[in-house]
C-alpha cells in the first residue's frame, strides 16, 4: 500500500488519471480483463480498512457461520419489511455451494442481493464497500467535518496486470459478484462495489474471514494494487462545493428526505464568506 500526500482536488484528479494511464500502458497488448478502479473515502486518514463485522464484538468466526446466521434472519426481515430477495429454494444448499466453491467468491452470487441489503442497513457485514466513482469516494471522505489533518481516498485495482492468484494458506481479497440490478437502490446511486476477504482454515476446512489490511500490507503489486491518497481536511468546503456542482451530494447519493435536509444544511455551512 502506497501513501501519497495530495494538496487539493485538482492534484487528486491528476494523480488518479495518471495512475489509470500508467496501468493502461502497462497492460497494452495483454489479454486481460478491462481495467477497473475502485475507490473508498475515509474522513480520517488513520482509519483502517475494516469491515463492520471486523468491528463487531460478536463476530461470526467464519463464512459458513455467518451465512447460517443471516439465513435464520431472512424470514423475519421479509415479513416485517417491504424487502424481498431473489434467493435459492434451499438456503442450506446455497451455503454449502458458497463455502465449497473453489472459484471464490462465485458461490456467493445467489446471496449477494441479501448480503448487500444487510450491509446497507447496518447489519455487521464482512463486505467492504467501494465505489466505481472517485467523486463518490471524495464525498464520503469529506461529507462531515473531522478533527484530523488529512482525509483519505483509497484507489484499488484487483487485477492491474496479468491475473489473480490466491494463496490457500493466506487471506485473499475478492470482488463480490452478483446481480447488481436487484441490489439495494443505494447501491446504484453510489455506484457501489464490494470486496470480501477470506482465508482457508487448514484445520477446519472452512473459509475464515481475513483482514483487508493484512493483504494490502503484503504489497503484492501484481494484484490487489492499492494507493492511499491523503488530502487535507482544510480542502473540505472547496471539494464539497465542486462535488455538488457535479451532482454528488447527500440527497442524490441516498435519495431520502433526511439526506435532502443534510444537503441544504451542508450547502449553507460551506458557502463562501460574503465580503
Amino acid at each position: 500500500m502506497k501513501e501519497i500526500q495530495i494538496a487539493d482536488l485538482q492534484e487528486f484528479q491528476d494523480r488518479v488519471a495518471q495512475l489509470r494511464a500508467d496501468l493502461e500502458e502497462q497492460r497494452e497488448g495483454m489479454r486481460v480483463p478491462a481495467l477497473h478502479l475502485l475507490f473508498r473515502g475515509h474522513k480520517c486518514a488513520h482509519w483502517k480498512l475494516e469491515t463492520t463485522l471486523d468491528r463487531y464484538s460478536r463476530k461470526a468466526p467464519n463464512l459458513r457461520n455467518y451465512l447460517t446466521e443471516i439465513g435464520e434472519l431472512l424470514p423475519e426481515i421479509e415479513k416485517r419489511s417491504d424487502a424481498k430477495f431473489p434467493r435459492p429454494d434451499d438456503f442450506e444448499t446455497a451455503i454449502d455451494d458458497a463455502c465449497g466453491n473453489l472459484v471464490k467468491p462465485m458461490g456467493l452470487y445467489p446471496l449477494s442481493p441479501y448480503l448487500i441489503h444487510l450491509r446497507h442497513h447496518g447489519y455487521p457485514s464482512p463486505l467492504l464497500d467501494w465505489t466505481r466513482s472517485a467523486d463518490v469516494a471524495l464525498f464520503f471522505a469529506f461529507q462531515r467535518a473531522a478533527d484530523c489533518k488529512n482525509a483519505a481516498v483509497y484507489c484499488y485495482c484487483e487485477i492491474p496486470l496479468r491475473g489473480k492468484h490466491a494463496w490457500s494458506e493466506q487471506a485473499n481479497i475478492y470482488v463480490m459478484p452478483g446481480d447488481k440490478d436487484r441490489c439495494h437502490p443505494r447501491h446504484r446511486l453510489q455506484e457501489a462495489e464490494y470486496t470480501i476477504c477470506l482465508a482457508m482454515n487448514e484445520q477446519t476446512g472452512e473459509d475464515d474471514f481475513g483482514s483487508h489490511e493484512d493483504v494490502f500490507l503484503r504489497g503484492h503489486e501484481g494484484q490487489d494494487l492499492l494507493r492511499k491518497f491523503l488530502i487535507p481536511t482544510s480542502e473540505r468546503a472547496a471539494i464539497l462545493r465542486t462535488l455538488e456542482s457535479r451532482g454528488r451530494d447527500a440527497h442524490r447519493l441516498f435519495g431520502t428526505d433526511d439526506a435532502l435536509i443534510e444537503t441544504i444544511l451542508t450547502r449553507e455551512e460551506i458557502a463562501p464568506a460574503q465580503t
